[in-house]
């Protein structure tokens, strides 16, 4: 393995162990009052949002707070889908930077207000991401999906994550600028 690719898969690794982990539920109250949305259950559906606000665990929406393991299982492996998604994340932003990105604000949060009584609350990728190229300051995403997400995404484009782009966008409004977004197929880089 090269230097540079050492020095890189370091880094993210590095990147990697100082994320924060956001532990709350996708709906609830903040103390003063008003209710709290999270930015990644925006777009998805408002029956499941009523329920979160209403303190009820929606039907089949698997939401756990904390990683689920699988002992026990014959071939199983223990795995948490978003710690590696974030271990994905930290190699593209080690690469970007290696391309000349400037990167800065990792997991910045943002807030939209919409009215006097909800908050949606988030965090980019990056809060600020220079292109190298234009001087661009974008609100910068990072996905990762598998081969055959990636395959039906290349085919359907953001019909097959249709969320991912309704978040973005309010990352946009709130920090006021233009969004992009980086996918990866994590099966073969």
């Amino acid at each position: 393995m090269s230097e540079i690719k050492e020095d890189q898969n370091k880094a993210a690794l590095e990147h990697l162990a100082s994320k924060d982990y956001n532990e709350k539920l996708p709906v609830w109250i903040h103390p003063d009052g008003y209710t709290v949305i999270r930015n990644s259950k925006i777009g998805t559906c408002p029956r499941e949002l009523w329920a979160y606000w209403k303190g009820i665990e929606p039907a089949g929406s698997g939401y756990r707070g904390s990683r689920i393991d699988q002992d026990g299982q014959v071939g199983a492996i223990d795995s948490d889908p978003a710690s590696e998604g974030h271990f994905h994340e930290a190699q593209i932003k080690q690469k970007l930077l290696a391309a000349g990105w400037k990167l800065d604000g990792y997991e910045v949060e943002f807030m939209l207000a919409i009215g006097s009584d909800i908050r949606i609350i988030g965090h980019a990728d990056m809060g600020s991401a220079i292109c190298p190229v234009t001087g661009t300051d974008y609100v910068g995403e990072i996905k990762t999906m598998g081969a055959k997400a990636f395959a039906a995404f290349l085919e359907d484009g953001w019909e097959t994550v249709p969320t991912y782009p309704v978040q973005l966008s309010v990352a946009m409004l709130a920090l006021k600028k233009p969004g992009i977004v980086w996918i990866k197929n994590r099966d073969n880089g």
